[in-house]
């Protein structure tokens, strides 16, 4: 985490440089919007030094993303206030010229068609997995904690099958707005005889299962759909912010045609 901050850091500062070469002057406004952006990149390698001891924490994702957002923004904003007062910036320099400046500051190439980023994209998988079915009953904290796995317990065989689709559509032509959909599917069946019957914890609700075939399921589904707006895209970075909706039905059951008691 640190080395990503690093390079994105000497990126900002060489892409921030070329600039500032063309700065001849600034006021109380654009001297703000200065001191803004400089608070902004200590805040952004703050962000990354947090990261680091609270690496893969969904706040600590979502302050990087948030810092990092807010130091393209104020470096953009205050060359865009130059460009709107061209008195601060070099004589001779057009609008046109400042415009084009900004372009090559925030994207390396001024033609989409010219990036790397793939304007569509699907992915589609079937593959192999493992997952431990085991669950927790109580608080393991403070030591009244059940622990139980279903499938080793009652002793079944189980198959498992997981299968994944994904894809994107950068659907403008400057390839910044795009969006992103997955469906990422998992099933876990097992299959087996219990020879004796076998009680159900009081924790549990008491009661037995009777000895006889028993079949159990765990299943789930991830669903995302997300739309994302590319703040910074060349072709070495394309740094962006996004929304989505995240859905995670999940089934978990275990059935004896035995019957219970």
């Amino acid at each position: 985490m640190a080395l990503v901050g690093l390079v994105i850091v000497i990126i900002y500062w060489t892409q921030n440089n070329e600039l500032f070469g063309n700065l001849v002057s600034t006021d109380n406004r654009h001297t703000t919007l200065t001191i803004i952006q400089i608070f902004s990149l200590l805040l952004f390698l703050y962000a990354m030094r947090m990261g680091t001891f609270f690496e893969g924490t969904t706040g600590a994702r979502v302050f990087d993303s948030a810092t990092a957002a807010l130091l393209g923004i104020t470096s953009a904003a205050g060359w865009y206030y130059s460009m709107h007062n061209q008195w601060l910036i070099r004589k001779g320099m057009t609008g046109v010229e400042a415009r084009d400046l900004l372009v090559k500051v925030l994207a390396a190439d001024s033609d989409p068609a010219d990036l790397p980023w793939e304007k569509v994209y699907l992915n589609l998988g079937w593959f192999f997995a493992d997952t431990n079915s085991g669950f927790h009953l109580g608080d393991s904290n403070v030591g009244a904690c059940i622990s139980i796995d279903v499938e080793v317990f009652l002793g079944l065989d189980s198959t498992t099958s997981a299968f994944r689709l994904d894809g994107g559509w950068r659907f403008t032509q400057n390839k910044r707005h795009k969006l992103e959909f997955g469906w990422f599917v998992f099933k876990r069946d097992s299959s087996g005889t219990i020879t004796e019957d076998i009680d159900i914890p009081p924790e549990l609700g008491g009661g037995q299962i009777l000895a006889g075939p028993v079949k159990s399921e765990f299943n789930f589904d991830i669903i995302k759909l997300k739309y994302e707006y590319s703040v910074v895209l060349d072709d070495r970075l394309d740094l962006n912010l996004g929304v989505g909706l995240f859905i995670m039905p999940i089934e978990f059951g275990v059935q004896g045609s035995g019957g219970t008691r």
